[in-house]
Order: C-alpha cells, then sequence, then structure tokens
C-alpha cells in the first residue's frame, strides 16, 4: 500500500493550520490574521490622506475648525449673520485698512454658512491634492495662504465696504497655479493627463466666474484676485519644476510676498484715510451690522 505524505497548509503570518474547501482551495491568512490585516488597512486608509497630502488636510480642518468655533459660538449651523463673521476675521474695510492687516489672511478661512463651507471644501480638496502632486505639500500651502490675500486685496481695494469672506480666493489661485504649472513646468504626467487637467481648469475658472457674476452676493474681484495671483506664481514655480531647482520655488514665494506686502501698501494708502477720518469721528470702527452685503 502507498502512503501519502499529506500536510495541512498554515498561516503565513503565524504558522495555524488552514482549513481547506471543497475545491482543495485555502485562505492564505488566518482569520485571526487576517482580521489584524483589515484593522490595519483601515487605519492607513484614515490616516494616509494625511502623510500622502498634509496641506490640504491641514487647511481643509482649519477651515472646518473654524466653522465649528462659529456654530458653538454663535449657536447657529446652517448660516451666519454679518457680526459674527466679522467678529471671525471677515475682512471689512474699515476694519482691515486702519490696522486689522490680519484680517487679510483670516477671511480666507472664514464661511458664511454650511453650504459655502462645503462646496469650497470640495473644491479645496480635489484641487489642493492635484497641486501637492504637482508642487509638493508646502508649497500649495504658501500657495493657497498667498493667493487668498492677492483676494482679499484686491476685494478690499475695488468695494471696501463689502464683508469678504471664505476661501474660495485662494482655491482660484492653486487653479491658477496648477495652470501655469502644467502650461509652463516639466510636471510628471503625461500629456493625455495634461490635457485632461486643462480642461477641468478651464471649466473650474469659467463656471465659477460665470456663476459668480450671475448670483448676487459672490465676490468675483476676489476670485480674479486669487486667480491671477495664482497664474503668476505659477510660471516661476513651474520653471523651477523644470530645471528640478527647488530652491527656486522658496525664492518665489518669498518674492511674492514681498510683492503683495508693497501692493497692500499702496491699496492701504489710496483707501485708508477716509475711514480714518471717520474712525478718528466715531473713536471705533463699527462691525457691520447683520445686514451688511457680504461677498463670498
Amino acid at each position: 500500500m502507498l502512503y501519502a505524505n499529506l500536510t495541512m497548509p498554515q498561516c503565513l503570518k503565524c504558522g495555524a493550520e488552514l482549513p481547506v474547501n471543497e475545491e482543495g482551495m485555502a485562505p492564505v491568512l488566518c482569520d485571526r490574521c487576517a482580521g489584524r490585516a483589515t484593522r490595519r488597512a483601515r487605519v492607513g486608509m484614515n490616516t494616509g490622506t494625511l502623510r500622502e497630502f498634509p496641506a490640504t488636510s491641514i487647511l481643509t480642518g482649519i477651515n472646518v475648525g473654524v466653522y465649528v468655533l462659529m456654530v458653538l459660538a454663535s449657536g447657529s449651523f446652517f448660516e451666519f449673520v454679518g457680526r459674527t463673521l466679522y467678529t471671525f476675521g471677515g475682512n471689512y474695510g474699515p476694519a482691515t485698512l486702519t490696522g486689522d492687516y490680519w484680517r487679510l489672511i483670516t477671511a480666507g478661512f472664514v464661511h458664511a454658512g454650511l453650504l459655502h463651507i462645503g462646496f469650497n471644501m470640495w473644491c479645496l480638496w480635489y484641487l489642493g491634492q492635484l497641486s501637492e502632486r504637482l508642487f509638493g505639500s508646502w508649497i500649495t500651502f504658501a500657495v493657497y495662504m498667498l493667493t487668498g490675500v492677492a483676494g482679499a486685496l484686491l476685494s478690499v481695494a475695488v468695494h471696501p465696504m463689502v464683508l469678504e469672506i471664505g476661501a474660495s480666493g485662494a482655491i482660484f489661485g492653486i487653479a491658477g497655479a496648477i495652470v501655469s504649472g502644467v502650461k509652463f513646468g516639466n510636471v510628471a504626467v503625461s500629456s493625455g493627463q495634461k490635457k485632461q487637467i486643462m480642461s477641468s481648469m478651464v471649466f473650474f475658472v469659467i463656471f465659477n466666474l460665470a456663476f459668480g457674476a450671475a448670483i448676487p452676493g459672490i465676490d468675483n474681484w476676489c476670485h480674479l484676485g486669487g486667480l491671477v495671483s495664482g497664474l503668476i506664481f505659477g510660471i516661476p514655480l513651474a520653471v523651477a519644476a523644470a530645471t528640478g531647482k527647488k530652491q527656486f520655488e522658496w525664492l518665489t514665494m518669498i518674492l511674492a510676498a514681498l510683492v503683495l506686502a508693497g501692493v497692500g501698501a499702496r491699496v492701504v494708502q489710496a483707501r485708508a484715510q477716509v475711514f480714518r477720518g471717520l474712525q478718528q469721528q466715531t473713536q471705533r470702527t463699527t462691525a457691520p451690522t447683520d445686514r451688511a452685503d457680504t461677498g463670498r
């Protein structure tokens, strides 16, 4: 009689014997080890975005965090009144142009309501990750901050009595930088992907500018300021990516910050005198009322 030396299949992780089905097939891992692997995969999925796209994750987290604080402070959830938007850092000419220059930054993290922040964060999540793939994480963070300030500057220069808020100026800035990077830079994407990205960006810009022109309360001046500055900043970023000289990217950001500081000083000089006169009369800049015009 012949005997076969048969052995049961074993788990690749712990060596435990594995059951065999009717077809003679067995799993690779036992139930216990498979459960551990699944849990680790879930944790990786939850934290992977922060590791892979830290700038987008951090910027989104700041925006959502500010929104939560506004909800807790105001007791409102779907929409906030003008005084709340002002208190949390909205860009309002009489205050911004007479010393509250920090509002040019904070306005990019303040939103008027749930729909406002929901749409903006959806756009930021997509465009931010794409920008991080093209330029890197911290350059993307810098583009958001600088183009957000550029949009706020143009807004307050054109209509200083409108309360400007929202991340959309910075989002347009990221879109502009992506367009310049894909057009002029040697980015690591195929020609087909470049065409797809360009068509998506062009559609995004045209659609949203047209939407902003048609709907009252949307601040297209802020959008234009962010877009144009992003297009301009994106050109040297693209050149830096094409030449492989990463130090030029940060030099671009430093020069952009200096240019914005100079432009801001001119805007303040041109616009602030009348508000300082009013401030001297009232001894204090009045916050916008609940019925104040808001640009988003």
